[in-house]
């Protein structure tokens, strides 16, 4: 999955440093002032998640029926939940479509799923997939897992490193602090084993390695993907199945592009009220169905059961519209460098064009997008186009209510221009729509610290950090808020958390 989303900017952090409060109030306000010239909705806090399981994982499964082939096929409470009768995708039968009805019909058009007469046995050795088969030869074997937001927020990549084995017999069947399960996310994993040898696409489906990447997915009822989207791509699952969740290209989700939900936390707060006009495409993957995803369709996926299923996806658009999106991102990092002012007035400059002439010619395929109408914002914002900036934040938000990054970018522009009373209120809207968002309290509590209300972003870091407790950064901007306010006592007690957490990293 490629994908232009936030970036992470490693703070340079001593965990080991002694407490100076003159030092440490001149860091804090330096800290603050790059602090907000990171504007959410194209990059994020510095923040470092560590990655820990232990204490902060909870057993969740318990009492599932398992198939032949070892894997829990979903309670009746799963089932109840997430299952649904229609389909609004085609589904057609491998033996009944040929290559050209295929490239008139739904390349680069709309998606379709394949079915086949015997399953996945007639497109693969489902054998060398099953629970027994996978934890015999690939035991120790390294898996890169994440909850369904973190892997898009890591362009498409698990950012926790466990074994096949470990991830078999335990993680996968617990969840986070927030009740989200754990799910492999693994661009490497199936490359470098002996699975692609099992795979037996047909014709149609035929494609070509230098052109693709191939992904691994494994995961328990419940887990998926938040939103994004990419080039051309197949999702084909080999045991359980997949709900799937799209929108076109001319229309970002509810909830926003950047990502404000997870999965299960647009499913059970954003999708119950969407009207006929705003609901998605949906479909539920059966097992040995291949689903064809055409390229820039945002999509979003829930499993059913244990779910295995392999992706191939282009590694090059083919439209305009995600030629564009491809490109802003091979500028994405050089526009973190102008929110770090690190680039000369020249550099700044041209980075600042390009991208502008990228999202301007996106608004004019795209005008109702608001994952464009916000991206075209922060750019204005750069730029200093403050009156043009702040006409598409709010039409992002005047278009999806629920669109929380969206709140947060306005929050920091109102702060850019001195304007805390209206930051504030943003912020704090942004906390109603999903109090679940670590971003909100990272954004929020910095704000706070930086408009000298210490004591009351003491309280908002410290429920980040009942959100994320591992996340280093969260107790580093802790400890420096404590100690302006002259908690010594606690500064050191943060500070030895920061000590643990990177002693186990």
């Amino acid at each position: 999955m490629v994908y232009n989303s936030f970036s992470y900017l490693k703070l340079r952090e001593n965990p080991k440093m002694k407490i100076n409060q003159k030092a440490a109030n001149k860091n804090v306000s330096v800290f603050n002032r790059k602090l907000f010239l990171l504007s959410l909705g194209a990059c994020l806090v510095a923040f470092v998640k560590i990655p820990i399981f232990s204490q902060w994982l909870f057993d969740s499964k318990a009492g599932e029926i398992k198939d032949s082939n070892g894997w829990n096929v979903g309670d009746e409470e799963a089932l109840r939940r997430f299952s649904i009768s229609f389909c609004d995708i085609d589904r057609k039968s491998i033996s009944d479509i040929t290559s050209k009805e295929f490239e008139h019909q739904y390349r680069l058009r709309k998606p379709l799923i394949l079915t086949f007469q015997n399953g996945a046995k007639d497109w693969i050795n489902s054998s060398m997939w099953s629970r027994s088969e996978l934890k015999k030869k690939y035991g120790q074997w390294l898996l890169l897992v994440g909850n369904a937001r973190e892997i898009v927020r890591h362009g498409g990549n698990g950012h926790i490193q466990t074994s096949v084995e470990d991830f078999l017999d335990d993680k996968m069947q617990k969840t986070n602090l927030q009740g989200e399960p754990l799910y492999v996310f693994d661009r490497y994993f199936y490359q470098d084993s002996d699975l692609p040898s099992s795979l037996k696409f047909p014709k149609l489906l035929k494609f070509k390695e230098h052109l693709h990447d191939s992904l691994f997915f494994l995961g328990s009822t419940g887990t998926g993907v938040t939103f994004h989207k990419h080039a051309d791509a197949w999702n084909a699952v080999v045991f359980g199945k997949k709900r799937w969740f799209l929108y076109p290209p001319k229309k970002a989700p509810p909830g926003g592009i950047p990502f404000g939900f997870t999965i299960l936390e647009w499913f059970d707060t954003i999708y119950p009220t969407l009207d006929e006009s705003n609901k998605p495409i949906e479909c539920i993957q059966e097992a040995g169905e291949i689903l064809y995803l055409p390229e820039s369709y945002y999509h979003s996926t829930l499993n059913i059961g244990d779910t295995v299923a392999i992706g191939i996806q282009k590694k090059e658009p083919a439209t305009e519209i995600e030629k564009l999106f491809y490109e802003e991102l091979k500028y994405h990092s050089q526009i973190i460098e102008v929110k770090n002012q690190r680039l000369n007035s020249t550099e700044k400059e041209f980075v600042i064009n390009k991208q502008t002439q990228i999202q301007e010619s996106l608004l004019k395929l795209l005008p109702a997008n608001t994952e464009v109408h916000l991206k075209l914002s922060e750019i204005y914002s750069l730029a200093g186009r403050f009156n043009e900036a702040f006409k598409h934040s709010t039409k992002a938000m005047e278009l999806d209510p629920l669109f929380v990054v969206a709140y947060l970018t306005i929050a920091n522009q109102f702060f850019m221009l001195g304007r805390n009373t209206k930051a504030e209120e943003m912020f704090q809207k942004a906390m109603v729509i999903n109090p679940k968002l670590w971003d909100v309290y990272a954004q929020y509590g910095s704000f706070l610290v930086n408009t000298h209300h210490t004591e009351q972003a003491i309280e908002i870091f410290q429920k980040g950090i009942e959100l994320e407790p591992n996340m280093t950064a969260f107790w580093y901007h802790l400890m420096m808020a404590q100690i302006q306010l002259g908690d010594t006592k606690g500064a050191e007690i943060s500070s030895q958390q920061m000590e643990r957490l990177n002693a186990q990293h």
